[in-house]
């Protein structure tokens, strides 16, 4: 079982997938949301060091940029965020060529501080949040409520990847538990 700490040693099937997903989806979202004339945001709130340690196949981060590039230079901020201190100097290092040209803003923190605090520093940006997470670990979805409710005017896009197995875990835990408490209370 693949845990958190060694996820990024080498891009499996399914990072694979994923990463294919935000690849494909970016270019054409880029193109179509700068005709509104904004500047767009680009959230990675699960990043980690942007490279896979024994292939150095590009992360998330590093596909983001490279796109964004090319798709709509110095029209976009990228932000990343890492609570793990080693994936945060490791994409600190690796995007240092978007950081110094502003494009890229690495940040050491968790995806809940940043979404608390995104909110107010977004004002008529377009919005692209992709959320990744660890299992459902770190996702808790009441602090995308602001941001699902900013209005017609605004651009607000969030691609939310999430691993069915453990929906499906949390639903069985769920109506065991339910279960559970309706026999007790019956008894």
């Amino acid at each position: 079982m693949t845990t958190e700490s060694d996820f990024f040693k080498k891009k499996r099937p399914w990072s694979k997938i994923k990463d294919a997903v935000v690849g494909s989806y970016l270019p054409p979202y880029l193109k179509k949301v700068a005709k509104l004339q904004k500047h767009i945001v680009v959230v990675d709130a699960f990043a980690g060091p942007g490279k896979y340690e024994e292939d150095g196949s590009a992360g998330s981060p590093l596909i983001i940029c490279q796109i964004a590039e090319r798709s709509v230079p110095n029209k976009y901020t990228a932000i990343f965020v890492n609570k793990e201190t080693e994936h945060h100097q490791k994409l600190e290092s690796l995007l240092k060529p978007f950081v110094n040209k502003k494009a890229a803003i690495p940040v050491w923190g968790t995806a809940q501080e940043l979404l608390n605090e995104l909110g107010k520093l977004i004002s008529d940006q377009t919005l692209f949040i992709y959320l990744d997470p660890f299992g459902l670990k770190g996702c808790d979805f009441n602090l995308l409520a602001p941001y699902l409710k900013r209005g017609k005017a605004y651009s607000t896009e969030i691609l939310i990847n999430l691993s069915m197995p453990t929906l499906h875990r949390l639903a069985t835990a769920n109506v065991v538990k339910e279960s559970k408490e309706t026999h007790e209370q019956k008894s």
